[in-house]
């Protein structure tokens, strides 16, 4: 049986992953549907940390997503694979069919040619296509093949015209919207995820997440009691106070901190090897 397609919403998100949430909140989805998604990667750039973005790359479905740096919010997807559009659906409207393994009947050739027509029928007209960097394959014919980006605003499609002349879907792309100030709809796509940051924390999808942590220490006035302010993301466009939980050490008990945070989403605990000798 063929695996549910993922529902498509332009600029807002592909299935359950949308873009904005945090890093932390996606992996925990992933780990919730462990039958779902099987094979999970992480990578970042080691020697650049904190200004790097993470990728998360998932084998089944195909997926590349990008979480933008320092806020590791999720600002890209990305839908690659044989058949990239037979994962996806658009108002109920598969991309492309399944059968990604059949390479070598006409239908496949057929289908091939007729990927942008078959785009252009479900979501519309394009407004716009650029091309896309050319990557140097291992072979003649991969390197004479041309990525063309069909654009619409939040989603982008990179198609191939191979020298046969017939178009093969490489990718889908998701961006949020809405897009940044002085840049064209067919040229989205390209954003370094550090440049829509500031956009995802205006998301309504951030609403409820820690915004910013701050640590008051007095060390002139050892009798004020230490403080950490949290601040929290407010639904945009919404006139009122920003929440704020205010925790003070030798204060705030436990009972407090679950009244206003909610039970923890993951608990951690180690075994202290130390008490082993009283079971030995």
């Amino acid at each position: 049986t063929s695996q549910q397609p993922l529902d498509l919403a332009p600029g807002v998100a592909l299935g359950p992953f949308r873009l904005g949430p945090l890093l932390f909140n996606v992996l925990n989805h992933v780990r919730e549907y462990r039958d779902t998604y099987p094979h999970a990667n992480l990578a970042w750039d080691e020697q650049n940390p904190l200004s790097s973005p993470v990728y998360l790359s998932l084998t089944t479905p195909p997926l590349h997503l990008t979480f933008s740096s320092p806020a590791q919010r999720l600002s890209r997807i990305q839908v690659t694979g044989p058949n990239p559009g037979s994962h996806v659906a658009y108002r109920q409207q598969r991309l492309q069919s399944g059968g990604a393994d059949n390479n070598d009947d006409e239908e496949d050739e057929e289908e091939r040619e007729d990927v942008v027509k078959r785009i252009r029928t479900i979501l519309g007209p394009t407004f716009g296509s650029s091309k896309a960097p050319t990557v140097k394959g291992t072979t003649e014919e991969e390197e004479e093949e041309e990525e063309n980006m069909f654009c619409y605003p939040g989603v982008a499609f990179g198609v191939q015209k191979t020298r046969s002349g017939s178009t093969r879907l490489k990718r889908i792309v998701l961006t949020p919207l809405p897009i940044s100030k002085g840049i064209p709809i067919d040229q989205a796509w390209r954003q370094h995820p550090q440049t829509i940051d500031d956009g995802l924390d205006s998301l309504a999808v951030a609403h409820g997440d820690l915004h910013r942590a701050e640590i008051e220490l007095d060390p002139d006035n050892l009798s004020e009691k230490p403080r950490v302010t949290l601040r929290f993301h407010s639904p945009p466009h919404q006139d009122g106070p920003v929440v704020v939980v205010v925790l003070e050490i030798g204060e705030t008990t436990s009972e407090d901190i679950l009244c206003e945070l909610g039970s923890a989403i993951r608990t951690f605990w180690k075994q202290d090897d130390r008490l082993a000798i009283h079971t030995a």
